[in-house]
């Protein structure tokens, strides 16, 4: 606009030069002309989109991978009678975990009364990419003045995946069917007889010990009892996120890691933990249980939005009650004050540090630790006994 209005000025010293030097009708005319243009300009935009609106849509999907192309739709709205209102519009794309704000500067021309236009958001990292509208200007036609349009508070966000490889873990059932949990599973029975499964007639290789000899005598045939499974905070995933001395890449391979184990734990059917630090909590974690694909995106996404905590080494992190407990982590120094509160005796703990090779891996009595700088991440991942 800097320019446009530069370029007004000089023509309108040309006028008045052109005016001064010639004194005819000619000279007088186009004097007036260059005087009065800016003005029927304003005017024609006043009517044209004065009343104009920019909302943005809510996105199809809201899910996606890294790489992906995103559109983020604007929809903009003119009431007014004449189109071709000029407008410029800033779009806000904040991208959460990297720490980075772009404003992508977008130019149209209205239409008379509706219509959508789109800007394309590139997802290089993973994360999550929130979308608003930070100005919204209305320029007459010949790009001198502008005017302040009204423009919505909404915004639209976008969680985008980490590219997660193909891994295959030994999964072996080690965990104890008496694990204390207030949690048990819909689909199968155990052995936990505070809690009843079912009641039903008595099979063969029933044990006797299931017999309920009240209903039995009741209804005049044997009747077993079968107890629940515990299946709530038997396996607990541990996300710890780099502060922001660590880069993007360093919480993408933390990020991959742990949503890989969680993918491949969600397919297999063996219901789960994700874990969080969260100083806001009163144990410092925040847990979602993930028991199907829903439940594996809706953690996901949870543990993008969360961040990172700047201030997690002063936290009192309290794991809870655990049985087993896989901790990914850039490195030792991430995660040691959460390690050294957890009981080797009675919580099996393995330890991913991703950013860490085989020759400076410290060791922590009684933890499995496992680094992953400059190996194949899918292969590390596959190497683990769960």
């Amino acid at each position: 606009m800097a320019q446009r209005r530069a370029e007004y000025i000089c023509i309108l010293i040309a006028a008045i030069l052109f005016y001064a030097f010639c004194t005819d009708f000619i000279s007088l005319f186009t004097l007036l002309n260059v005087l009065f243009l800016p003005v029927m300009s304003v005017v024609l935009t006043c009517f044209s989109g004065l009343s104009l609106e920019a909302s943005i849509e809510n996105p199809d999907t809201t899910q996606a991978e890294v790489g992906d192309e995103l559109r983020v739709y604007v929809r903009v709205r003119n009431p007014a009678r004449l189109g071709g209102a000029r407008v410029r519009m800033n779009l806000l794309i904040n991208y959460e975990l990297e720490g980075k704000v772009h404003t992508e500067k977008m130019r149209f021309v209205t239409e008379r009364s509706e219509q959508m236009t789109a800007c394309l958001v590139s997802a290089q990292h993973c994360g999550r990419i929130t979308c608003r509208i930070e100005k919204l200007r209305l320029y007459d036609y010949l790009w001198l003045f502008a005017i302040p349009g009204k423009a919505s508070h909404d915004r639209c966000s976008f969680t985008v995946m980490p590219k997660l490889p193909d891994i295959d873990p030994l999964a072996v059932p080690t965990l104890r069917e008496d694990f204390e949990s207030s949690i048990y599973a819909q689909n199968r029975p155990g052995r936990d007889y505070s809690e009843v499964y079912e009641i039903r007639s008595y099979r063969e290789g029933d044990p006797i010990s299931s017999i309920h000899h009240k209903l039995s005598a009741k209804r005049e045939e044997l009747v077993v009892r079968e107890g629940s499974y515990p299946v709530g905070s038997r396996l607990m995933l541990l996300s710890i996120l780099p502060d922001w001395t660590g880069t993007i890449e360093e919480c993408e391979e933390v990020l991959t890691a742990v949503f890989s184990v969680s993918s491949f734990l969600t397919a297999d059917g063996l219901d789960h933990v994700i874990a969080w630090l969260d100083e806001d909590d009163p144990s410092g974690l925040m847990q979602m249980s993930v028991s199907d694909e829903e439940s594996f995106y809706e953690a996901a996404a949870c543990v993008m939005e969360s961040g990172r905590d700047p201030h997690s080494q002063g936290m009192d992190v309290r794991i809870g009650n655990v049985q087993r407990l896989l901790c990914f982590a850039r490195g030792r120094t991430d995660a040691e004050h959460i390690l050294y509160a957890v009981r080797p005796d009675k919580v099996g703990v393995t330890a991913v540090f991703t950013g860490e090779s085989e020759d400076n891996s410290p060791e922590i009595p009684g933890m499995e630790i496992i680094p992953a700088a400059g190996r194949n991440l899918g292969e590390v991942l596959s190497s683990l006994v769960i």
